[in-house]
């Protein structure tokens, strides 16, 4: 269990995983918060203290969720309890209709 003001590791959601990330499921003896992606890398580093500044994706107000950035990927996270949750992931391509 983590300890007060910690996190624990962010996971994707499954869906996030396999349509945003484009990754295979891993077997079930490999945690979901040790697959090796750069968005998720810094979604742990930036959710492993709750105390820690997180911005907050005002274009979503059904839900509270953050922004991740790291290279070309963004990424939304969402907090459930000291769990995040990678829910979505995308890159980013200025000027594009795509752009996540």
């Amino acid at each position: 269990m983590s300890g007060p003001g910690q996190l624990r590791p962010a996971r994707p959601t499954l869906r996030c995983l396999r349509e945003d990330l484009c990754l295979a499921v891993p077997p079930v003896t490999v945690p979901l918060d040790e697959i090796d992606h750069p968005v998720l890398a810094k979604a742990s580093e930036q959710f492993a203290d709750e105390d820690g500044k997180h911005e907050r994706i005002r274009s979503v107000d059904d839900q509270v969720l953050f922004k991740v950035k790291v290279q070309r990927w963004r990424g939304a996270v969402w907090l459930d309890a000291d769990l995040p949750w990678l829910v979505a992931a995308g890159r980013r391509e200025d000027g594009s209709g795509d752009d996540f």
